[in-house]
């Protein structure tokens, strides 16, 4: 009995080392589980702005409102950025949520809408800190798109609008004054899904798909075109130009190249652009030099298989000119024509509208950035 007695605390021992082994790694768990949850679940550093686009659309002024929520959390562990993990993309050692509506505002028709493009998240406290939270003129100036809706419920068409003029030409229809991030003490109101439904309808699909990993689809693009002109008292002097002028009678397509290289030539200087008008069809594009609401604009299309090229889906519609007739060119974009009759150089391009890009529409946490 003895020997069993001690035969018995002899070995009691190696039984327990193991236990109290599983105990000490459960405390290490539950203690870097506290911490991981105190770094996760920490305190936030919350930042409301009204995003406030003034324009002028037809020579009327208007605003058009949005909002942009963001949340800051510290990432004790890094001081770095990690924007493509999943979940919370890290910047400058912050988890960081984002939130937003586009700037957008209903015309007084209250069929048509424009929505300013803004894509991106919010950017890394510390810069935010410095910028947007204490200048709110910090994002003035002219480089800021805008699209207008004739129809903010079922659009046919969409105007792509911009304001890059060169000082000493004219302005189209649209004019920006300023673009600002105005800091509120409060979530500012969302109207994104109010203004324009067709584009709140295009974020909510898009996110969706965003979240459980899609394929973009060039049917999903809309396309336009637009003109860069360049006048004779401009291309006289320019013997590429001149030579391809000589002797054309007819609307053609000209081959310009970059003086010295076999490079189509782009469009010199700071020229006038005007969008080519669509059809209702969408089967031809007008080219019309004298009114003055296509400047800085590209009427923008939908998807129409028979007047989508094969291989790449763009936009090629039969290319007209007001006054001129239809010209039986159907090419895709960028090419040169010539018009005799106004002595005018076309260089023709695109300009496209993504919908799947929908993070210049929107925003909500969870859609990864």
């Amino acid at each position: 009995m003895n020997g069993a007695s001690s035969s018995k605390q002899s070995i009691e021992p190696k039984r327990s080392f193991p236990r109290r082994l599983t105990m000490i790694a459960v405390a290490l768990l539950v203690a870097g589980a506290g911490i991981l949850g105190a770094a996760l679940l920490g305190p936030k550093t919350d930042y409301d702005f009204r995003l406030e686009a003034t324009f002028t659309f037809d020579g009327q002024p208007y605003t058009a409102v949005g909002s942009m929520h963001c949340r800051y959390r510290r990432a004790w562990f890094t001081s770095g950025s990690s924007p493509h993990r999943l979940g919370e993309p890290i910047y400058q050692g912050y988890f960081t949520s984002t939130r937003r509506d586009a700037p957008s505002v209903v015309l007084p028709d209250g069929k048509g809408a424009i929505l300013f493009r803004h894509g991106g998240s919010c950017p890394p406290l510390p810069i935010l800190r410095e910028t947007l939270a204490v200048n709110p003129a910090a994002a003035t100036g002219a480089t800021w798109p805008a699209y207008y809706f004739p129809d903010r419920e079922n659009p046919k068409v969409i105007w792509l609008l911009h304001d890059r003029r060169p000082a000493n030409l004219d302005p189209g229809r649209f004019v920006l004054e300023h673009y600002r991030f105005i800091s509120v003490g409060e979530q500012a109101p969302e109207l994104l899904a109010q203004n324009i439904p067709v584009a709140w309808r295009w974020y909510q699909q898009w996110s969706a798909a965003h979240r459980v990993g899609f394929i973009s689809r060039m049917e999903d693009v809309w396309f336009g075109q637009i003109a860069c002109l360049v006048e004779e008292s401009e291309w006289r002097s320019r013997p590429e130009f001149v030579r391809a002028a000589s002797g054309l009678a007819t609307i053609a397509v000209t081959t310009l190249h970059e003086p010295g290289t076999n490079h189509s030539l782009t469009c010199p200087g700071q020229n006038m652009h005007i969008s080519l008008a669509p059809s209702e069809d969408y089967g031809k594009a007008t080219l019309d030099l004298d009114r003055p609401d296509l400047r800085w604009a590209t009427i923008l299309t939908p998807f129409v298989a028979e007047f989508r090229d094969r291989n790449t889906n763009q936009w090629v519609p039969e290319l007209c000119v007001t006054g001129e007739g239809c010209s039986g060119i159907r090419m895709r974009a960028p090419f040169w024509i010539f018009l005799p009759t106004r002595r005018v150089f076309a260089r023709i391009d695109e300009a496209s509208f993504e919908t799947f890009l929908f993070s210049h529409i929107a925003v909500r946490p969870g859609d990864g950035l």
